[in-house]
């Protein structure tokens, strides 16, 4: 390992945002285990984050597979150590929100030093759970080799190709965009497409052969994952993103410029930049009675305050 790997692998390596840039899917892994407090990390981590839509119910169990005999079933096999299950109530966009919470969990992985993978291609041998169905397994482990690439080497389309610009959006809106278009997905398939008319971006999935080969459960967990890079890459850049379905919208597009078939639209997504006003700039009147600034005092009459911690 480089000197630059171990100092990315420490615990502070990175954030979720810089973890984009350098996430590669791994699939060879050293026989090193995983700490029982580390996996419950990771579950609480799982518990802990944003969904697409809070009212799906899901549920996650870490499968051990250390020697490689973890009760699972599929075209292929895996030499990853541990194994992230994930269970799902079927409801419109449940595969979508799965993808959505793996990603955040996968850079989580990979700022603790964990390389992964999604493994589409397998399924645990019990595939229900009363009313969840199971949706998508990530493997996980300590990698053999590098953990990371640099984002130069991801094999992604050019945003030239995934996006139609009508108008050019502003700089944290075309960086949300780049953050997007290095998301990883079945086969590299990459099918979202964007129209971008500054900072009102459209979502749009290609459909054609090689989604029909993919699978549309797969091509949704995808998108999900897309979707969580822009969420992760539009806190970073302190922009709010409001995401809604205009389907009225969606009818007026001009999609002429993109040059493809069969694109189905997913959503629209507003970004808007958060301004932080420290309380000096607020107006008091406009603050609630627990922030409004106190009036000054002259601190010569002010009795000596008593602190009881150092």
């Amino acid at each position: 390992m480089s000197g630059t790997e171990r100092r990315l692998v420490s615990e502070i390596m990175m954030n979720l945002y810089e973890a984009i840039g350098v996430r590669r899917s791994v699939r060879k892994y050293r026989r090193k285990m995983i700490t029982d407090s580390m996996r419950e990390r990771i579950l609480r981590y799982f518990d802990e984050t944003l969904r697409l839509d809070d009212s799906i119910p899901v549920e996650a169990e870490i499968l051990d597979n250390t020697a490689h005999n973890a009760p699972v079933r599929g075209l292929l096999r895996t030499e990853a150590p541990y194994l992230l299950s994930v269970w799902s109530g079927e409801k419109d966009g449940y595969a979508e929100n799965v993808g959505y919470i793996l990603e955040q969990v996968a850079l989580y992985l990979e700022c603790h030093g964990l390389g992964s993978c999604f493994l589409g291609a397998l399924h645990p041998v019990v595939q229900d759970r009363g009313s969840k169905k199971f949706v998508m397994l990530l493997g996980f482990g300590y990698p053999e080799g590098r953990l990371t690439r640099e984002s130069l080497r991801a094999k992604r389309f050019p945003l030239r190709k995934l996006c139609l610009f009508r108008n050019d959006p502003p700089d944290p809106v075309r960086k949300v965009l780049l953050a997007a278009r290095l998301a990883p997905s079945a086969l590299n398939f990459q099918p979202w497409r964007f129209v971008v008319n500054g900072s009102c971006v459209h979502i749009l999935e290609e459909n054609n052969l090689e989604t029909k080969l993919v699978g549309k459960s797969m091509t949704e967990v995808g998108m999900g994952i897309m979707l969580a890079h822009m969420m992760i890459a539009a806190d970073e850049m302190w922009l709010s993103m409001d995401m809604k379905k205009d389907e009225a919208a969606a009818l007026r597009l001009d999609l002429r410029g993109l040059k493809m078939k069969n694109l189905r639209y997913v959503r629209t997504v507003l970004f808007r930049q958060e301004e932080e006003k420290t309380l000096e700039e607020k107006n008091p009147e406009e603050m609630p009675a627990e922030e409004k600034l106190p009036e000054e005092k002259d601190p010569e009459k002010q009795p000596a305050e008593k602190n009881a911690d150092m």
